[in-house]
């Protein structure tokens, strides 16, 4: 049965986490006015992303030329073979000697990559997944793990906004800053990880018994100074780019490093003086890819992210066990069987920027309403699946609980879902028992009659 409805209802994160969970098999098409999106998950795990009124052949091949895979004569040719034939582009360039396999499959999985990453920043818009077979060629696709997807968010949404602070505009033209040559030469110290690498390679050099063969050189070949550049790989890549010609589009696509890895490499490359603007390129606005996604815009889903991982997984098991199996979240959304387990999901997320807002400020919130104040939630990020406001309220124990009164929409009722906490700021109750983490399910319904008692696990942060 198709799950559809509206991103704002029913966020991207939750469909991701449903899909993942239940290794499904089936297309999740993303309609909203910036673009249509579809995601093609192979139990449970994203085998394709494209562009569903853009032609994929000519995407796949700007994409090919803008980052010096192929040339632009090269793709005509394969375009050309392709109107005759009627072949897919990807398998004209391998068979033609174009394009390696390996290149293609890389290609490939990093359009794949970009893409998802687009649509975790719509906050409007409709989706709907079908389940339907899927099938995908296993030799040019790497599946995605939703979960890798999310939790990169996480970190995009940290580091963009220094990195924003430092590339204003992506028309700007770098180049290196003089003198860089003999600063590239100078040693420095390794990063740790290659001084542990090159410490390893030293030890297995080891004789039986601790025996060596000569550990004065050991010694010498150990504090001796390593040459690098003091960069990280990325940074070098994109060092070895800026050549006060290319613009920061340009830089993205030849370093194949993604927007956010390349504007990262830029970004630390002018905090250590590598570099510097000289200008900014001035180009037709058709001729421009859509770039600049704006990463704060997913901060509304970024503290799903932070729970998506070990965690909620494992709390996810508990609970599915605990009520005899799991049950079918796709069963429907008429009879009310996903909208509970959507509701448990809230509340998590709330937990964890309850527990966010406290290392802050030192006290837990009042409120969703404080979570607002302090930048970590949306107003709507509050409301449960039935269009209820969540309560979090103080718990007579110490900690906080986090309430949504459920499908019926009455308070301190059996489908009540709720969430007790302990806070580190609170007192600590001697029960176990005090605190509850409660989904009113039994084998993928609600409970109606003689339900069973909360059960008293309780969240420690």
């Amino acid at each position: 049965m198709a799950l559809e409805g509206s991103i704002r209802d029913f966020g991207l994160t939750d469909i991701f986490q449903l899909i993942a969970i239940q290794k499904k098999s089936g297309v999740l098409e993303l309609t909203s006015d910036l673009d249509n999106i579809g995601i093609y998950f192979y139990d449970g795990r994203i085998v394709r992303v494209k562009a569903l009124k853009k032609d994929e052949s000519i995407l796949l091949g700007q994409l090919l030329v803008r980052s010096g895979r192929i040339t632009a004569q090269q793709l005509r040719k394969a375009l050309d073979i392709q109107r005759e034939t009627m072949q897919k582009l990807g398998y004209i360039l391998s068979a033609n000697n174009i394009l390696s396999e390996k290149d293609l499959r890389e290609t490939l999985h990093y359009q794949m990559l970009e893409t998802a990453y687009k649509v975790f920043r719509w906050n409007r818009g409709h989706y709907k997944f079908s389940q339907e077979v899927v099938t995908f060629d296993p030799a040019l696709t790497i599946p995605i793990d939703p979960e890798h997807v999310l939790m990169d968010g996480i970190r995009m949404i940290d580091e963009w906004p220094m990195i924003e602070s430092k590339i204003r505009t992506f028309d700007a033209v770098y180049a290196r800053v003089e003198g860089i040559e003999e600063r590239l030469k100078r040693p420095v110290r390794a990063p740790i990880d290659k001084v542990e690498a090159e410490f390893k390679a030293i030890v297995s050099r080891l004789g039986p018994k601790g025996q060596t063969e000569d550990l004065s050189e050991l010694e010498e070949e150990i504090e001796a100074p390593v040459s690098q550049t003091g960069l990280t790989e990325d940074e070098e890549i994109v060092l070895s780019l800026v050549d006060g010609r290319r613009d920061v589009h340009e830089i993205i696509d030849a370093s194949r490093l993604g927007e956010f890895g390349a504007c990262k490499g830029l970004a630390g490359l002018l905090d250590k003086r590598f570099i510097q603007e000289v200008g900014r390129k001035s180009r037709p606005q058709e001729e421009k890819p859509a770039r600049r996604f704006e990463w704060l815009a997913i901060f509304g889903n970024a503290a799903f992210y932070g729970v998506l991982g070990v965690g909620l997984a494992l709390t996810l098991l508990l609970w599915f066990v605990r009520m005899g199996g799991i049950p079918s979240l796709f069963g429907s959304m008429s009879d009310g069987t996903i909208l509970p387990h959507v509701a448990m999901n809230r509340l998590d997320m709330l937990r964890f920027l309850a527990e966010t807002h406290e290392l802050r400020t030192g006290r837990p919130p009042a409120g969703v309403e404080d979570l607002v104040k302090a930048g970590l939630a949306r107003r709507a990020d509050g409301v449960d699946p039935w269009g209820r406001a969540i309560r979090i309220g103080p718990a007579g124990t110490g900690g906080i609980v986090l309430r949504s009164v459920g499908p019926d929409g009455t308070a301190d009722t059996p489908d009540d879902i709720v969430l007790a906490v302990r806070t580190r700021t609170g007192p600590k109750s001697e029960e176990p028992g005090d605190g509850s983490a409660k989904l009113p399910l039994d084998k993928g319904g609600p409970v109606k009659d003689n339900p069973p008692p909360p059960n008293t696990e309780e969240r420690k942060p």
